[in-house]
């Protein structure tokens, strides 16, 4: 009898496994369908908007060159080319225009997923869920949106420096510096701000890693940093930034079909070196805080408590 209790203790074990893993998977699919659901449904209907109107026109006269009006130079290269696919395969209408980054809205709440071996199956959920009922992503989604972009391929770079951390491989840096240098050329004017506020919070968090001693299995802040310098050594630096550099030019061009799209990147960090200096006409000051306080209030309120209960761990812990 208690030679068998082991075994069947593994069967239990290996049953609420498998039920764990179907239950995450019908949620999964429930949130897919959900993020179709709202960010697909009635595409076209909504008028575009006056932001949508030159990057849709530009991407337009691409396909159609008899189109009468002065040419216009987009401001994403990823918007104009998806943009331009859409249109030239499902036809010059508000649904094909804003149906690729509607599917990249989709993309960016799933790629979540990606984290689930970091953050756990609960918190990576949460998150997902935090993302598909945000009004603000909802609204960048189905309204063409260069923003969702700029999100994708952020979590590009942060999912290929994290697998870099944990298996060493120099490939993951390459990818994860092909995705940045995308993230500033690539998305939007404001990649170059996400790209320094990526770079920012990596940095800050490795300084304050260096003196969480128990962190590290009670390694002393230098001894940590060689490390870290000991591993990252092993990023390709140069090869990096060399094939980053040719995946913009083939992507701005087209594979080199398009030389005038090397005129969407310069527009692109025109505009993002013109942020730093004038603000939007019309918009008010901390325009972007203010928005988010707004229609994105319960993530302040999730994020603070959050804080504040890590912190009361770490107090009965201590």
């Amino acid at each position: 009898m208690m030679e068998t209790l082991p075994i069947e203790h593994q069967t239990a074990s290996h049953a609420d496994q498998q039920i764990r893993l179907r239950v995450e998977v019908l949620l999964l699919l429930a949130l897919a369908l959900f993020l179709v659901g709202t960010r697909l449904s009635m595409l076209g209907v909504p008028t575009i908007t006056e932001r949508e109107i030159a990057p849709a026109l530009s991407a337009w006269r691409s396909v159609m060159p008899n189109v009468s009006g002065s040419p216009i130079v987009a401001d994403s290269v990823l918007n104009f080319w998806t943009q331009r696919l859409a249109l030239a395969t499902l036809g010059g209408s508000e649904t094909a225009m804003r149906l690729p980054v509607a599917l990249a809205g989709v993309g960016l709440v799933l790629m979540v997923g990606l984290f689930r071996d970091l953050l756990g199956r609960e918190r990576t959920f949460i998150i997902m869920l935090a993302l598909a009922f945000s009004p603000v992503l909802l609204a960048s989604s189905r309204f063409s949106s260069p923003v969702v972009w700029s999100m994708i391929f952020a979590l590009w770079t942060l999912w290929g420096v994290w697998r870099f951390t944990q298996d060493g491989l120099p490939a993951q840096m390459v990818f994860a510096s092909v995705m940045f240098v995308s993230l500033i050329f690539l998305t939007e004017k404001g990649g170059l701000v996400l790209a320094l506020i990526l770079v920012g919070s990596g940095l800050s968090a490795l300084a304050l890693s260096a003196f969480d001693t128990p962190a590290h299995d009670d390694l002393p802040a230098d001894d940590f940093l060689r490390k870290v310098r000991a591993q990252f050594s092993r990023w390709p630096i140069g090869y990096s930034v060399g094939l980053a550099g040719l995946v913009v030019f083939c992507a701005a061009t087209g594979f080199f079909s398009y030389p005038q799209g090397l005129n969407m990147v310069s527009q692109t960090l025109a505009q993002s070196m013109q942020g730093w200096t004038q603000r939007e006409f019309g918009a008010p000051i901390f325009y972007p805080l203010t928005t988010a306080f707004f229609y994105e209030t319960f993530l302040f309120i999730f994020a603070s408590l959050s804080v504040i209960f890590d912190r009361i761990a770490d107090l009965r812990g201590g």
